[in-house]
């Protein structure tokens, strides 16, 4: 059940303000659902630096076995959107806006390590790590958009066919942070293993706090 719910008041003829709220999802790709999955050791050498050079490996230790490959445990991505926003309009395609916006995301999905398992080898605890794509438990992106369209129909010969399109968007966006360690049976104490990425992070991945875009636009009636 997806609800959501718009409002539009007409403030003038020119002008109105609109308010929606919804929910809404978006289900992870089908290729990183899939089950297929490979394995791969990590090692790391012991080396004795009193033997020649050549020979100074002395053994070598299982730190950690990878898997890579899909999910196909991962769930979809919820968000709550909240919108509110002023339009004007003026002339016959002439436009300015500026919203407000929150998005409140959960589940939602980047690349990490995590560890599924453990297993012991030679009386020695080795973690198992997936590598991929996880749920991340929660976000929230708040922030404002301003938006401007103008035509120059007032200008002499081709001029007049001209006009611009500019926007600007400012996002505050903010995840839980991984912790530093995976403390899967809430003792307090670490599992070790581990090897997290972007730990105390808590910007949105891939997501930029300023956006602007500026467009020329030229039109007539063959155009």
């Amino acid at each position: 059940w997806l609800p959501s719910f718009n409002v539009k008041l007409n403030v003038t003829d020119q002008s109105l303000i609109r308010f929606g709220v919804s929910q809404a999802i978006t289900r992870p790709n089908i290729a990183d659902l899939r089950a297929e999955q490979t394995t791969a050791p990590s090692y790391r050498f012991v080396t004795d630096n009193t033997l020649p050079p050549g020979s100074s490996i002395i053994d070598i230790d299982l730190q950690q076995v990878n898997v890579y490959g899909g999910n196909p445990d991962l769930k979809p991505i919820e968000a709550v959107n909240w919108d509110l926003s002023y339009e004007r309009y003026w002339g016959d395609q002439n436009a300015f806006s500026f919203a407000l916006f929150r998005k409140d995301i959960e589940n939602n999905i980047f690349y990490a390590s995590q560890t599924i398992d453990t297993i012991t080898l030679d009386g020695d605890e080795v973690a198992v790590v997936y590598n991929g794509n996880i749920n991340q438990d929660e976000a929230t992106l708040n922030g404002y958009e301003v938006a401007f369209t103008q035509f120059f129909d007032g200008l002499p010969s081709f001029l007049g066919n001209t006009g611009i399109q500019a926007n600007y968007t400012f996002i505050d966006a903010e995840t839980n942070a991984p912790a530093p360690f995976v403390d899967a049976d809430n003792d307090g104490a670490p599992d070790s293993f581990e090897r997290i990425y972007r730990y105390g992070v808590t910007d949105f991945l891939g997501l930029s706090e300023h956006a602007v875009n500026l467009i020329g636009i030229y039109q007539d009636d063959k155009m």
